[in-house]
């Protein structure tokens, strides 16, 4: 799904995240499905506040093995993770996605995109989700 990089874009992305992965039978369990609803949430905005982009690009997929959850951009800068502190939680959206991945034995990961400018962030959680 391509989105406008402007502040609309992570309401857009939380909502459809939401439909798709119930639509997939992610489980509607509040800590399932509100904890990956909020890793497409904070990948969304980390895009919007930082990406020197004019839109971005929000893919889901999921196989018998793994949901995949990626935003794309075209800004070329990898992202840095910082290590979360007491306060302000501000600032540390992508360390706080890498908790919520490994507490579901998935991983957090950027690079650039291959055959063309710009980067991915992306996290891959193992199914089935609890």
């Amino acid at each position: 799904m391509t989105l406008a990089n402007t502040p609309a874009a992570i309401a857009l992305s939380a909502r459809t995240a939401r439909t798709v992965f119930t639509s997939w039978g992610v489980p509607g369990r509040a800590s399932t499905l509100d904890a990956v609803v909020l890793v497409v949430t904070e990948l969304t905005v980390n895009a919007v506040r930082h990406a020197r982009s004019s839109h971005l690009a929000l893919t889901f997929a999921m196989t018998d093995d793994h949901l995949d959850i990626s935003v794309h951009d075209e800004d070329p800068y990898l992202p840095a993770l910082a290590r979360p502190r007491p306060a302000p939680r501000a600032g540390y959206g992508l360390a706080v996605i890498a908790e919520i991945a490994d507490d579901f034995g998935g991983h957090l990961s950027a690079g650039h995109d291959p055959g063309g400018s710009g980067k991915f962030v992306r996290v891959l959680l193992p199914c089935p989700l609890p």
